[in-house]
């Protein structure tokens, strides 16, 4: 399919913005619109396309956040354990202790 430059206006700071935004993601602008047009045509809306990205990517920080979440805890967990562990060793050689010398007096 052939395709052409298109042009449309648009502040400096907005172009700009979303040059970076688009970067960000792995792509050039260009790449980007034509993504945001294909998604608009499968649709067969411009605010389905826009609400269902909104709701796409909501839901990927969702599950980010909450694998963070999860880690974080996890690794507190697991030191909290640790640390329960180590006292209980300490606190088990000391009756340990107390019954040996008990049995040799």
């Amino acid at each position: 399919m052939e395709t052409k430059i298109r042009g449309f206006r648009l502040d400096e700071e907005r172009w700009k913005n979303f040059k970076e935004l688009a970067a960000t993601e792995g792509l050039n602008a260009s790449e980007a619109i034509i993504k945001f047009i294909e998604a608009a045509l499968a649709h067969g809306s411009i605010e389905t396309a826009i609400h269902t990205s909104v709701k796409t990517t909501a839901s990927i920080d969702i599950d980010t956040i909450l694998a963070q979440v999860t880690t974080a805890a996890h690794e507190q967990l697991e030191k909290k354990i640790d640390l329960k562990l180590q006292q209980l060793r300490i606190e088990l050689k000391g009756e340990v202790k107390k019954q040996i010398d008990d049995l040799f007096r």
